[in-house]
């Protein structure tokens, strides 16, 4: 871990804008700044005179010159249209070149002051806030494809690259903009927009992790933040992997482990019954430790995910089962008719949670959903609250067992997390659930948004792609660079 986020080398100073700014619309299921208000210009505004202020700051070395310099002024005419255009993502006009070349230099009290002014203006113009996601005619701007190209995979602005590639018209074809794709996907921005669209798939952003003391006294910061490490590792493994096997993801029977996690997650009763995880050699730092199938499957059984969708001093099936359902199989859910709160000491003390729940639940109006959440939710009882297997509960084998039937009626015996695993890993609408949550994720549009077959064109080639995810994202970028959404036509 040190050598990953420790260097010997000093990096440069980055300016960090503490601006607030009103949150984002999140409506949908993902941040999208659908709207313009007072508040956020304000916001925008202030954003704005904090960083030309840290730009007049440094301006001899963002600028290039030294105190004296007799080619100050010739570097200050270069320094404000570059920064313009960089802003602009696109090469200025000519009214645009010479405003900032030479008319904010002439009318300002000193240089300084003119940079202060052209900071502002560059950073609080159309321009520069808004994305250039409708084209004007059928022969987009290759500027504006590498904008949206950059805004799908990076959430940022074109690279020199991306910008040459638009100043030589090579982004006019599926297989240009490929070119890039591929080439950009490799950058580490990539890779930080991939991890976050999980951290959102998996409802894990804002989970709260702490656990009554008293009953798990050993699961402290230290070992969530393990967790979350091991979680990630595991991801970023079969992601970027050359197959990128989204099944994968939801099939492996290994997790990535440190020696403290091992020693914590290894049930004493898997070791008295000889079936051990394979990997009991001396350990250091994170490695792959593989458990029985029975007991792990992929992301569904990861220790991090399973204690997010817990309680503090329990599991809770409901949780996770409505996290299944929606993000895992894929299956829509009503908000419920009643909401009922679940109060541990409503229920005798000597009943396993999932009599409690189905006490719960056995309701009519709460069994429209429920039949679908609750044998989920059950699969996964063999779990405790944070994510150790077990076989007993209150002295009582652990039941997992249930009927699950499927939207077209099928019933499917569910008893462990990997009957649910291989069930999504080859179910139409689980693969379709997976495709629309990351393109909206990316491109913060809904896929009918891109036509009416977008969504099941994705599906199909996810699907002849071998569930490859890089593949996908791919796919993606090049229908939201080259969809004209004003007009609904392919550029």
């Amino acid at each position: 871990l040190n050598g990953e986020v420790l260097k010997t080398k000093r990096p440069p100073r980055t300016f960090v804008v503490e601006t607030i700014f009103p949150a984002d619309d999140r409506s949908l299921g993902y941040e999208r700044g659908s709207s313009v208000s007072w508040s956020w210009f304000e916001a925008v505004t202030q954003a704005a005179v904090k960083t030309s202020s840290e730009i007049v700051e440094r301006l001899p070395l963002l600028a290039g010159y030294k105190a004296g310099d007799e080619n100050r002024a010739s570097k200050l005419k270069e320094f404000l249209p570059n920064l313009a255009q960089l802003a602009y993502r696109r090469p200025l006009t000519g009214d645009e070149d010479l405003l900032f070349r030479d008319e904010l230099l002439a009318k300002a009290e000193s240089p300084e002051i003119a940079v202060r002014r052209g900071v502002m203006l560059a950073l609080t113009s159309p321009s520069f806030l808004y994305a250039p996601w409708n084209a004007s005619d059928s022969n987009p701007d290759p500027y504006h494809l590498a904008s949206r190209l950059a805004l799908f995979l990076w959430d940022s602005m074109p690279d020199q690259e991306l910008m040459d590639a638009a100043a030589k018209n090579q982004l006019n074809s599926r297989e240009q903009v490929l070119v890039q794709v591929q080439r950009m996907l490799d950058h580490p921005a990539s890779k930080r927009k991939m991890r976050c669209f999980f951290e959102h798939w998996l409802e894990i952003e804002e989970r709260d992790l702490q656990k009554d003391s008293e009953l798990y006294p050993d699961f402290d910061e230290k070992l969530i933040v393990d967790l979350r490490r091991s979680l990630n590792l595991f991801i970023e493994e079969v992601v970027w992997s050359d197959q990128s096997d989204y099944r994968q993801l939801l099939l492996d029977d290994h997790l990535i482990l440190n020696p403290f996690l091992r020693e914590y997650y290894i049930s004493q009763e898997v070791s008295e019954k000889g079936k051990e995880p394979e990997g009991n050699k001396p350990m250091t730092g994170f490695q792959r430790v593989r458990f029985p199938k029975e007991q792990r499957s992929g992301i569904l059984t990861h220790p991090y995910l399973l204690s997010a969708f817990a309680y503090h001093n329990n599991t809770s099936p409901i949780h996770r089962g409505v996290f299944l359902t929606r993000n895992v199989v894929g299956r829509a859910l009503n908000p419920p008719p009643v909401a009922v709160a679940f109060k541990d000491s409503d229920f005798p003390e000597d009943i396993t949670m999932r009599e409690k729940v189905t006490q719960l639940t056995s309701d009519t109006a709460c069994m429209a959903c429920h039949s679908v959440i609750n044998p989920l939710g059950f699969a996964l009882e063999n779990f405790d609250a944070v994510g150790r297997w077990r076989t007993h509960e209150k002295a009582r084998p652990v039941n997992t067992l249930s009927d699950y039937f499927t939207e077209d009626g099928e019933r499917i015996e569910v008893e462990r997390a990997r009957d649910i695993a291989e069930f999504a890993a080859g179910n139409e609408a689980a693969h379709t659930a997976f495709v629309s949550q990351i393109f909206q994720y990316y491109v913060k549009h809904p896929p009918a948004a891109f036509g009416p077959n977008a969504l099941q064109s994705l599906r199909l080639q996810f699907t002849e792609e071998g569930f490859s995810i890089q593949k996908l994202v791919m796919e993606m970028a090049v229908l939201a660079v080259t969809f004209d959404l004003e007009t609904g036509t392919q550029l």
